[in-house]
Parts: structure tokens; sequence; C-alpha cells
């Protein structure tokens, strides 16, 4: 075989595990004042919307640990290399989702991009939880 070729082959193998590396990794997606819908139509009580996020939470296997009224974090490791912890904050009205830390997830502060399994996680607990607000 002739060096030309495989040089070009390696430049292209090469090309291509950079594209794929940058491709996994996406802005960092939050949940700013999402609003809370119920079925009655009527604000929950603050009780009630804290409960609902923690059950949303627990169904997809999240750790949820009540920093104080209005405060919940979410903690996902589906896999021993991976976490990532989630600010949830809220009143009766809206909450929020937002990135707190994470391991193993490629997390940039300065560009605030991470990997892009989080901005899946972060869309299925927001809609757990507004599954379950609509329930109250």
């Amino acid at each position: 075989m002739n060096r030309s070729w495989i040089r070009r082959k390696l430049t292209i193998l090469l090309l291509g595990v950079i594209i794929v590396g940058c491709a996994g990794v996406l802005p960092v997606r939050d949940v700013d004042n999402q609003p809370i819908v119920t079925a009655s139509g009527k604000p929950p009580a603050a009780d009630n919307v804290q409960k609902a996020i923690i059950r949303a939470g627990s169904q997809l296997n999240m750790r949820m640990s009540v920093v104080r009224p209005g405060v919940i974090l979410a903690t996902y490791s589906p896999r021993s290399d991976f976490t990532a912890v989630m600010e949830v904050t809220y009143d009766s009205k809206a909450y929020s989702i937002h990135y707190k830390s994470s391991d193993g997830l490629n997390y940039d502060p300065q560009a605030h991009t991470i990997h892009k399994n989080y901005n899946s996680w972060v869309s299925n607990l927001q809609k757990r939880i507004d599954n379950e607000l609509l329930a109250l």
C-alpha cells in the first residue's frame, strides 16, 4: 500500500472522530418559569407542588432531596460514571429546572455545554412534572 493512501485514510478517520466527539456536546438546557397547570385550573398548594415534583423525579429513578421549601435537588446517576444534579425551584405558579453540577458529562462552564444526554434527562423530568401537576 502506498503511504499517501494510508495518510488520507488516517486523516479521514481522525476528522470523523473529532466530528462525532463534538456532536455529543450541546448547550445546557434549562427550564425557566414553566407555568403550573392543574386539572382544576386553580393554583395548587406549595406542598402539593413539592410532592408532585418528587413523584415525577422518583419515577425517573432520580434521587430527590428537599433543600428547603421551594427548592429540590434532583440527582440522576444512570451509570456509575455519569451523575447530573439539577436544581428545581418552584412556587404555586411556576417551576424552573437549572443545572447544578455533574460528573462525567463533559460540562464546560465557559461554553455552558454538556453531554447531549443531560438535555434529554431535563426534558423527561419536565414532562413528568407537568403530568404530575396536571393531576392535581
